[in-house]
């Protein structure tokens, strides 16, 4: 009964952060938003956003969400299943578009809107729904869907996250997944040092050859 109360408030804490995030981040350009059971190429995430800020237009760099997106998924009916929803809370047979909720990134703008958004609107416990399906809905952003960039364990293999193919990878063992991490750090500072090496063996020949 205990894990069923916390899964009925997770659409409150996510009301929470999104608050904290309004309050004491206000100038962040992006937040990402992970469960606890999930590893992710950080690196190869920001080099990804940092080319999309300089190749897109301002008004498409906002009010966007990049995550996994699920698709015309049926409203669950059984009361024996752990998502539940009785016609009272959801009378629609099927969710809007909304995120996988393991790994999600939200452009600065957004924590705002969705909090204003939320104030009106009936409260609805899934959090993943609330947050980015009906609230998003609401507010107008936009699901940027990054398919099989988000997974499940079972989905790929530890190199396409290592090699930055992928960007977020649920765990079913998070020692494996600190382990993962480690190893995901040692391939960029590899690459920085070998992309370094080929910089400065490069300014050399020019300097003596040319």
């Amino acid at each position: 009964m205990g894990s069923v109360a916390i899964y009925q408030h997770s659409a409150l804490q996510a009301l929470m952060w999104l608050r904290f995030i309004d309050q004491f981040c206000p100038s962040a350009q992006y937040i990402i938003k992970m469960d606890d059971d999930v590893v992710g190429n950080i690196f190869a995430l920001l080099q990804y956003l940092k080319k999309r800020v300089d190749t897109v237009s301002l008004l498409d760099s906002q009010m966007c969400i990049f995550c996994r997106v699920i698709r015309h998924r049926a409203v669950e009916r059984r009361k024996t299943r752990k998502w539940y929803v009785t016609m009272e809370e959801l009378p629609d047979k099927y969710y809007l578009n909304y995120c996988v909720g393991m790994a999600m990134v939200f452009t600065g703008d957004l924590p705002r809107t969705l909090l204003q958004a939320a104030q009106n609107e009936r409260y609805f416990w899934i959090d993943d729904y609330f947050i980015s399906g009906i609230l998003a809905k609401k507010a107008d952003a936009h699901l940027m869907d990054w398919k099989r960039k988000v997974i499940v364990d079972s989905e790929a293999g530890e190199k396409e996250l290592i090699d930055g193919n992928i960007f977020f990878r649920l765990m079913s063992n998070m020692s494996q997944g600190q382990q993962l991490w480690e190893r995901i750090q040692q391939e960029y500072f590899r690459r920085q040092l070998n992309e370094s090496l080929q910089s400065t063996t490069i300014s050399w020949h020019d300097h003596y050859y040319i």
